[in-house]
């Protein structure tokens, strides 16, 4: 199995969501998480470069610094159980 630190175009494999696979997408509702923390990795990629070009300091609030370190955390727990599949291409 591939990982993480393996992968070249980690963004390429978000956007496919065969790549990624969080769960057993065996139901609607595991299908239906599967494609929210995939939409969830997008958001946050879009977030950080918002943050990373921007000469408005977002994170000055202690409170909103936590949100995104705890939804930072959340999405690395998430990377750490999910199976990557071979690219279909």
């Amino acid at each position: 199995m591939p990982s993480l630190a393996n992968c070249r175009n980690f963004g390429k494999m978000l956007v496919d969501d065969r790549r990624l696979q969080v769960n057993a997408r065996s139901s609607d509702a595991e299908r239906d998480e599967q494609k929210g923390f995939m939409n969830l990795f997008k958001g946050v990629v879009g977030l950080r470069n918002l943050k990373a070009h921007s000469t408005e300091a977002l994170l000055n609030d202690p409170n909103r610094a936590h949100d995104y370190l705890a939804l930072a955390s959340l999405l690395m727990r998430v990377l750490e159980i999910s199976k990557i599949n071979p690219s279909s291409s």
